[in-house]
C-alpha cells in the first residue's frame, strides 16, 4: 500500500512537471484516499496489551 501511495505521488508530480493539470488532480485524490484510507487501517488497529 505504502509503495502505491508513493508511485501516486511521484505520477502526480510528473503530470503536473508535463502540464496535465486535470490527471495531475485526479492523481492527487487517489494519492490522498490512499493515504487516508492507509492511516484510518492504522488508526482503527486494536492493539494488544496483556496487563
Amino acid at each position: 500500500m505504502v509503495t502505491l501511495i508513493f508511485l501516486l505521488i511521484l505520477a502526480t508530480l510528473l503530470a503536473m512537471i508535463k502540464g496535465r493539470r486535470r490527471l495531475a488532480c485526479w492523481l492527487f485524490v487517489a494519492s490522498f484516499l490512499a493515504t487516508a484510507l492507509l492511516f484510518w487501517h492504522h488508526a482503527t488497529e486494536t492493539l494488544e496489551i496483556s496487563l
